[in-house]
């Protein structure tokens, strides 16, 4: 899952334009989801403004987000 200005919008705005939610989340991916989730496979990598997430941990990453306390699905 690719997710910047222009794929998966809804999502980069939800996760990138509001820093409260920013601050739930982008301090932990790596050292909590990548770090967890890369045995097989590099779970994902993170710039300034673009997440990529292996395709095969969509899921994963949507579970961790709602650990977070960030509930994507009522934003799509």
């Amino acid at each position: 899952m690719r997710i910047t200005k222009n794929e998966n919008a809804d999502l980069h705005k939800v996760l990138f334009e509001d820093w409260s939610i920013y601050d739930k989340w982008a301090p932990y991916f790596y050292k909590e989801f990548v770090k967890e989730n890369s045995i097989k496979v590099i779970a994902g990598v993170m710039t300034p403004g673009t997440v990529n997430v292996n395709d095969i941990l969509d899921e994963e990453f949507v579970a961790w987000l709602k650990e977070k306390g960030i509930n994507i699905q009522e934003n799509e």
